[in-house]
């Protein structure tokens, strides 16, 4: 090889030494950017599972509390039933106990008007032997003189 030949081919393997170097610093600076790409999905990855692990805890509580919700309205719903029957049957009675007052009431009424009337006919009798009395008592202070 002559000497141009040679500072040519030098030239030339320093230049793909110089590629290569460059391609080689690229591509360690584009796995260094692809590491560090995976450990951040790595950490989002980790993040969305705790994340998730939270969603389900909460979800499972939820649904615990939902359910103890629903028993605890089924049973006041129960209460609420058990109450308006006993005041159903409350006003019953009270719409029985007002019939029975108002019967009783005429009863009493008439009671009371038959004894006003017999006291009405003892009255009058009573006077009538009063009278008959006095009447008796003259005959017998006249019979007497």
């Amino acid at each position: 090889l002559t000497s141009n030949e040679r500072d040519a081919l030098d030239v030339a393997l320093q230049r793909l030494d110089l590629d290569s170097q460059r391609a080689l610093h690229e591509a360690a600076a584009q796995q260094h950017t692809l590491d560090t790409d995976l450990t951040a999905e790595r950490l989002k990855t980790t993040d969305f599972a705790r994340a998730n692990a939270d969603l389900s805890r909460k979800v499972s509580e939820a649904s615990g509390d939902i359910h103890k919700f629903k028993t605890e309205l089924a049973a006041a719903t129960d209460l609420t039933e058990r109450r308006w029957a006993a005041l159903q049957a409350s006003r019953e009675d009270i719409v029985q106990l007002e019939a029975a007052r108002g019967a009783m009431r005429e009863q009493l009424v008439a009671k009371l008007t038959d004894l006003e009337s017999r006291c009405d006919v003892a009255s009058q009798r009573a006077d009538k032997a009063e009278a008959g009395l006095r009447n008796a008592l003259l005959i017998n202070a006249h019979l007497d003189k």
